[in-house]
């Protein structure tokens, strides 16, 4: 970090092991492991070096640096093996999690396979599909041969053995820029990736195929208990881009659902929503409910929002927050006669 500080490029750690003499002088001459080609999976495969003092120095074993191990142990502890041990076992689709690691620079959305050029990841179209949700956002070309080859990488491990959606971000237009670039430009682009990937990551390869829920709204957002309010929202089914590398195909939205408290996917009852127009039979479609709020207890509740597309994968959801509370007790004096000796009753 000091060393970046002080503007200096230095994409190694500090092992020095090996016996490379530091030099000031030549870029990229230096000691220590380049971490990104030292992961286990397909370590030196090519596009890495064997010489320490390189700056793609690829360490001397699979996973020998202790950044690498502690990220790989990591990783093993969340997911289980969700690929078969062949180069052209794919993950299922139903596989969870995703990975992204973040790089400067060059305006990418990158996937594997990084090892090699001569053969496709075997979900590389599941891949694609979601890295193009992802150039919605940031605006960076998708690709999984952009750029060089390289072996050992971190991408290449979680998704080789783990069979996680995994990608790298090349953020920016270079490899220092200052604060004002990563305010205006780097964070506000990347950043709703970031939070796509957060709702993708239970079904990345398949709630990527699903159509995009926005502009998520109640007639009311503070409500008594007993009120009916309407609950409305916005489903796009276009929301990918690529850069030039493939284009995704348009479907027509299918259905909408939204759930109370608890999502679709952990037990949560589903209602469906209807089309605004009366009829789902394209690519944007409004969407609306009615929300009977009698059976709400008093309280913050959320409401969960999806959509469904033509080919059957739901998309991720996008929720807003509804409070119901106490009804208002009815004020007033009640006041009644009788003659003697009569009762009253009401």
């Amino acid at each position: 970090r000091k060393r970046a500080e002080a503007g200096e490029l230095w994409r190694k750690n500090t092992d020095n092991d090996d016996g490379c003499a530091y030099d000031e002088v030549r870029w990229g001459y230096y000691y220590g492991v380049d971490l990104n080609r030292n992961s286990s999976f397909k370590w030196n495969r090519g596009g890495s070096s064997s010489d320490p003092c390189i700056d793609t120095y690829h360490g001397p074993g699979p996973a020998s640096e202790p950044e690498v191990q502690a990220i790989e142990n990591y990783a093993r502890s969340l997911f289980s093996d969700q690929r078969g041990p062949n180069d052209d076992d794919p993950a299922p689709l139903d596989a969870e999690g995703v990975f992204i690691t973040l790089h400067s620079y060059s305006e990418l959305v990158l996937f594997p396979w990084a090892w090699t050029d001569a053969q496709d990841a075997p979900n590389k179209a599941d891949l694609a599909t979601l890295g193009r949700k992802f150039g919605f956002f940031n605006g960076y070309e998708v690709c999984s041969d952009c750029l060089y080859s390289a072996s050992g990488t971190t991408d290449d491990f979680m998704y080789g053995e783990l069979g996680v959606a995994s990608y790298t971000f090349e953020l920016g237009d270079a490899f220092f820029q200052d604060c004002r670039t990563f305010e205006t430009d780097i964070f506000p682009k990347n950043m709703p990736a970031l939070r796509y990937a957060f709702k993708a990551a239970r079904r990345p390869y398949q709630i990527s195929k699903g159509p995009d829920v926005l502009n998520v709204a109640v007639s009311a957002t503070s409500v008594d208990g007993g009120e009916v309010i309407t609950l409305t929202a916005t489903l796009d089914d276009g929301r990918y881009f690529s850069g030039g590398h493939g284009e995704e195909p348009v479907q027509i939205i299918r259905a909408a659902r939204y759930a109370i408290d608890a999502p679709s996917w952990a037990g949560g009852v589903v209602y469906p929503m209807r089309a605004a127009d009366g009829a789902f039979d394209a690519q944007v479609e409004d969407v609306i409910a009615t929300i009977d709020t009698s059976g709400l207890s008093e309280g913050r509740h959320i409401l969960l929002v999806e959509g469904q597309g033509a080919e059957g994968h739901w998309g991720a959801p996008t929720a807003v927050f509804l409070e119901v509370n106490r009804p208002s007790a009815i004020q007033g004096a009640m006041r009644a006669f009788a003659a003697a000796g009569q009762t009253l009753a009401w």
